[in-house]
């Protein structure tokens, strides 16, 4: 609710020079023609409305989605890898926009998102894997000893099934 209405107060914004391409005197008829092509209604001959209303539900549902992705990642991974993991959506929006798209069209990729793409993912995996801290913390849980009560064992990654890495192949 908060995000809709700061956004229709940030409207004129797109009257400003240099910020928006849009004159302020013609801001309501562009407005209109928006909504227009949301109703699947065109407005110009070259308007391709008629996957509007698809494309905008699409696009919100991701949105909610992603945000909601990020907000687990958040609470199960903590602060650092979420973000982390968020400076990958630049290089995955570069080459999703790449394809093409019913309202967009393709956009020109640059091989510079699959590098940094391929850079940040495996940043993500070597942080995952070697992030001692996490490590420490698998490692203090500790298991209750069957045969005495008072005896604890700690319990090592190794002994975890569900450990995010694989230990090497030991002979």
């Amino acid at each position: 609710m908060i995000q809709l209405l700061s956004s229709i107060l940030l409207i004129p914004l797109a009257a400003v020079p240099h910020l928006g391409k849009v004159p302020l005197n013609q801001l309501p008829e562009y407005l209109l023609n928006g909504a227009k092509c949301f109703a699947s209604i065109a407005t110009q001959l070259d308007d391709r409305c008629e996957a509007a209303p698809v494309a905008t539900v699409v696009y919100l549902t991701l949105n909610v989605i992603f945000n909601i992705s990020m907000l687990i990642l958040l609470k199960r991974a903590g602060a650092l890898l979420a973000f982390i993991a968020n400076t990958t959506t630049f290089p995955l929006v570069l080459i999703v926009f790449a394809l093409p798209w019913p309202l967009l069209g393709p956009s020109k990729l640059n091989y510079l998102a699959f590098i940094s793409l391929a850079v940040e993912l495996v940043g993500i995996v070597v942080f995952r894997c070697f992030d001692k801290d996490r490590l420490n913390k698998i490692q203090i849980h500790t298991a209750q000893d069957e045969d005495t009560k008072d005896a604890e064992k700690p319990l090592l990654i190794q002994d975890r099934p569900e450990a995010d890495c694989a230990k090497p192949a030991t002979s």
